[in-house]
């Protein structure tokens, strides 16, 4: 809480409660909810546990155009604890009565409301951004909210003043960056035991020290250390991030996991000073671009819908840089996928028809082929946008 400048909390023990959770979760990660929703039955001394009932509420009250989703929000949430509660200062008052706080957890809105373009979900949406507002109007609040969403649901829903919405949250927003990523690199090698790394270091390290730990794991430079070629870090922060330099962890764990079964037998006499090769490291980014695109499809609706007008289309359209038009990118579509970070608009081209990039990481899995300016300039794209290459 001090590193985001909230100060110490002054109520201390609140049960942590999964409100809303991923529908995509396997066995073990379900059963991490459940604990969660017992843990808190037990400690809010309630009679019954709480029930899993938000996914059937939730499609049935998108059926209706006509939901009050203020009403829907505050409802869901009274109802899952049964203390004879019928408003949010009800519950709130039992709670003081009974000493007792409870922090409710939204995650995995990507998975019940899949097209934030849609006015219905808008609502939706924008009723459960506004629910933090209703909660602090509460006198001596014990309830408290963390939500997570993704900033082109953010956008797709708060319409006025989303600029000011999004400063007055940016302490909490979760973002890799070039340092954080020699990071979890570092510390994935650590919890994999390889190339010495000591996990309880990743935090501790300055990026120079990062750096050169890591050369043990990929090597100075994506060859000999006297050849003309990238270093090895920087090629594959470049190849894993966005063209402004955001990534998502889950890229480079997947990337890591490709380049180890890419391992299996290679040659590696000739390189004794790294533990990845650089012709595996290279050939395992289709892999990972292939599977992030796979992923994305089934979680981002505006991919989703822009993948199928792409199949309408020839193989040889699918060309960087491209015009939007030519790819059937209506405003609204790329308007989505240019927050997320799928599509960049190249602004200092403005007179040009072809300024549209895709980041490494989506080129392939997409399967779009670079012309003769496409990866060169996407490289520049990405060293403008961040005032240069961090390593």
């Amino acid at each position: 809480m001090k590193k985001l400048g909230s100060g110490t909390p002054t109520i201390q023990g609140g049960d942590i409660y999964p409100l809303l959770h991923s529908a995509n979760l396997d066995g073990d990660s379900l059963a991490v909810v459940q604990g969660a929703r017992s843990a808190s039955a037990k400690n809010l001394s309630l009679a019954d546990v709480p029930k899993a009932r938000e996914v059937l509420s939730i499609a049935s009250a998108l059926r209706n155009p006509a939901t009050d989703w203020d009403a829907f929000w505050e409802g869901m949430l009274i109802n899952e604890f049964p203390v004879g509660a019928t408003t949010l200062a009800d519950f709130n008052s039992w709670l003081i009565n009974n000493n007792k706080s409870v922090v409710l957890v939204v995650d995995g809105l990507e998975d019940h409301f899949e097209e934030p373009e849609d006015e219905n979900q808008k609502r939706a949406i924008k009723a459960l951004l506004q629910l933090p507002n209703r909660l602090n109007e509460l006198q001596q609040r014990r309830i408290g909210l963390v939500c997570f969403v993704r900033a082109d649901y953010v956008q797709s829903a708060i319409r006025q003043n989303v600029a000011q919405y999004l400063s007055r949250f940016q302490p909490f927003r979760l973002e890799w960056t070039a340092e954080t990523f020699l990071r979890l690199a570092y510390w994935i090698c650590g919890k994999a035991n390889v190339i010495n790394a000591d996990p309880e270091k990743a935090a501790q390290l300055g990026m120079l020290e990062l750096l050169k730990e890591l050369e043990r794991l990929w090597g100075k430079k994506m060859g000999r250390d006297d050849s003309k070629e990238a270093m090895s870090a920087r090629w594959v922060f470049a190849a894993l991030c966005d063209l402004n330099g955001r990534l998502q962890a889950r890229d480079l764990v997947r990337f890591l996991k490709f380049a180890a079964k890419r391992m299996d037998g290679a040659k590696t006499d000739a390189w004794q000073d790294r533990l990845l090769l650089p012709e595996v490291i290279r050939k395992s980014l289709p892999d990972c671009s292939d599977e992030k695109v796979t992923e994305a499809i089934t979680e981002i609706g505006a991919l989703r819908k822009w993948v199928e007008k792409l199949d309408s289309l020839p193989p040889e359209a699918r060309r960087i840089p491209f015009g939007a038009d030519a790819l059937q990118l209506s405003s609204e579509l790329l308007g989505s996928l240019r927050e997320l970070g799928v599509v960049y608009e190249d602004t200092d081209q403005l007179g040009e028809v072809e300024r549209f990039y895709l980041p490494e990481i989506y080129r392939s899995g997409l399967k779009f082929r670079s012309g003769l300016s496409g990866r060169p300039r996407v490289q520049a794209l990405l060293k403008r946008n961040l005032g240069g290459m961090p390593f």
